[in-house]
């Protein structure tokens, strides 16, 4: 795959102050049929939404940490081999029609990749994260930790876990709901959508 770009910013300063190192790699890749693309928008009404890959979240490193000022030394060492099957596993998923989005975790975890994927879908979900509480996240963790081989899926059900992918819910509604164990979070798709877009307007 071509790199066709890059820039590490170590020691850059913005007129608010320094920055955070800021590794950015530009690559290309070849898509064999662009009629065959799943975005990151949640599929039709009533598909499952499932986890794929060997994510393990952990608030290291994460924005949840950077909000709080919490950044400190030491990240989680993902398994490089494990995240390149669940990232092969996913692009031929897509290629074969297999699902009907594909989104990555990434910052925010979980519960953004969830809130970006209803948004970009313009649907609600329910969402209940107790498998990964069942590996021992706590609920911070499994709303907001962050770790690399995440991939959140819709589609159908049988489908979704002949691929290996951990059932979490399902596509439906105007409410983006998410439960980890004794917490909760319900949230109107529009005031999420607005949220988001406000962000954007600030950034842009």
């Amino acid at each position: 795959m071509p790199v066709v770009g890059g820039n590490v910013s170590l020691y850059n300063e913005g007129p608010d102050g320094p920055i955070y190192p800021t590794p950015v790699v530009a690559m290309v890749g070849e898509l064999p049929d662009p009629r065959q693309v799943a975005g990151v928008g949640f599929g039709a009404e009533g598909d499952a939404i499932a986890l794929l890959g060997p994510f393990a979240p952990a608030l290291a490193g994460s924005e949840l940490a950077k909000q709080r000022g919490e950044l400190a030394m030491g990240l989680p060492q993902p398994d490089v081999a494990a995240v390149a099957a669940a990232c092969a596993k996913v692009r031929a998923a897509v290629r074969a029609g297999l699902v009907s989005s594909a989104h990555d975790v990434s910052d925010g975890g979980l519960a953004c990749a969830v809130a970006e994927s209803a948004i970009a879908a313009g649907r609600g979900c329910r969402v209940d994260l107790q498998p990964l509480r069942d590996r021992g996240c706590s609920p911070e963790e499994a709303l907001f930790g962050e770790g690399g081989g995440g991939f959140l899926l819709s589609g159908d059900l049988a489908t979704l876990e002949s691929l290996g992918a951990v059932p979490l819910g399902e596509v439906g509604g105007t409410t983006i709901e998410l439960a980890a164990g004794d917490r909760s979070l319900v949230v109107g798709l529009a005031t999420a959508a607005g949220a988001w877009r406000s962000l954007a307007e600030l950034l842009a």
